[in-house]
């Protein structure tokens, strides 16, 4: 897929903004320009985001990590709460995962040619043509599903293993199953052993809703422990 050119300020990379540390050095501790280069990046991801909300593409990790929880404004923070919040807006704007509307379009696209491709290698043609023409929600599925799947499963897996077993799962579903009903049935297409299966039931029912998302803030329940 083509990347579109880091948006970091020129001569930067996501590494600058690591830590507090980090950035402090990369700016010579000069806390207005921190705030000011805080202030651009938060504009380039604004307008991303916007455009992700305009063409209805909402299902991403870019609109999920940024469309769901706008970036406060600097005037709002610290210096030091500011910083915190640049490491994720690096990661986003080095071009280290899909953040344009391009980007996103094209990546959904190339993943849905690679089941397709997996699927003629097997020999199943019928299954090829059906992944090609698989619509966007029904991929979005299957990422969460995928998501779902790498998150219970006590087991090394693949990305090909997760996704054949999510595509195996969606193409099975039932009328009224919800992506919750469609990830348990996802277990049965991997090669688990009765304990793995039983555990990877539990924590589905435990941390998803029907919906697949998920119901538990799991960062803070390790906190307490």
């Amino acid at each position: 897929m083509a990347r579109s050119k880091s948006a970091l300020k020129e001569g930067m990379t996501q590494m600058d903004f690591s830590s507090m540390k980090r950035i402090r050095a990369a700016f010579d501790n000069d806390e207005k320009a921190i705030r000011a280069e805080y202030g651009r990046m938060k504009d380039i991801i604004n307008k991303r985001v916007d455009r992700l909300a305009a063409a209805g593409e909402t299902r991403n990790n870019f609109y999920r990590i940024f469309g769901r929880n706008p970036l406060p404004s600097a005037r709002e923070m610290s210096t030091k709460e500011l910083m915190l919040k640049m490491a994720p807006m690096a990661r986003a704007l080095s071009g280290s995962y899909a953040s344009s509307l391009r980007e996103i379009k094209s990546s959904r696209q190339e993943a849905k040619e690679r089941l397709a491709q997996s699927a003629r290698k097997a020999g199943d043609d019928e299954a090829a043509e059906e992944l090609e023409d698989l619509s966007d929600a029904d991929y979005e599925k299957i990422k969460i599903i995928m998501g779902m799947l790498d998150n219970v499963v006590r087991k090394n897996l693949t990305s090909k293993e997760t996704e054949d077993a999510a595509y195996a799962a969606l193409q099975k579903r039932k009328k009224g199953d919800s992506i919750k009903d469609m990830a348990k049935q996802a277990l049965n297409e991997l090669d688990l052993t009765p304990k793995q299966k039983k555990e990877a039931l539990h924590s589905i029912d435990f941390r998803w809703t029907e919906k697949g998302k998920t119901k538990v803030n799991w960062k803070k329940i390790r906190g307490l422990r």
